[in-house]
């Protein structure tokens, strides 16, 4: 049975079906330019770009960033597919230049990691994720490792 508290996301009921409820923050459709999106009520997505999930169908597929939660939608052979992940689950951001492949991985406070293939802007991604995380861009894995030897040109004999 449904709580009779606030929700912010659908509760399963007893019968297996799902209900929403609509509460402030809560993900609404909504109709933009002519196309139908979901978002946060009265918030738009700082970020949102094609996305694919690897080694699962997803069609249309979304992420978006909003400043509270990472959502990612589309359709796959059980119909419509959503996943919300707020931002106080993730603990690490990984990235990579790419676009053929996986360019983006969410490691969550539970261990799992979710990873996902953005179509384009996952350095993007990476850099507002981190802001809004609160992290150091000095501290992602892409940079050079401070412990890594730097030769000069002096110890390759070059130097003056």
């Amino acid at each position: 049975m449904p709580s009779s508290g606030p929700c912010t996301l659908p509760e399963k009921t007893g019968d297996g079906t799902f209900f929403a409820c609509v509460t402030v923050g809560a993900i609404l459709p909504t109709l933009t330019d002519g196309r139908i999106s979901m978002s946060t009520t009265g918030t738009s997505p700082l970020l949102t770009n094609r996305c694919r999930l690897p080694q699962r169908t997803l069609w249309f597929g979304r992420a978006m960033l909003y400043p509270d939660h990472v959502s990612i939608h589309g359709w796959n052979w059980q119909g419509r597919y959503r996943r919300v992940i707020p931002l106080e689950r993730i603990n690490e951001v990984k990235w990579w230049a790419v676009i053929d492949d996986v360019n983006f991985l969410l490691h969550l406070d539970n261990g799992r990691a979710i990873p996902l293939q953005l179509q384009k802007g996952a350095g993007t991604w990476n850099v507002k994720l981190h802001s809004l995380l609160g992290k150091s861009m000095l501290d992602h894995h892409s940079l050079p490792d401070a412990e890594a030897p730097v030769s000069s040109s002096r110890e390759n004999g070059r130097g003056s």
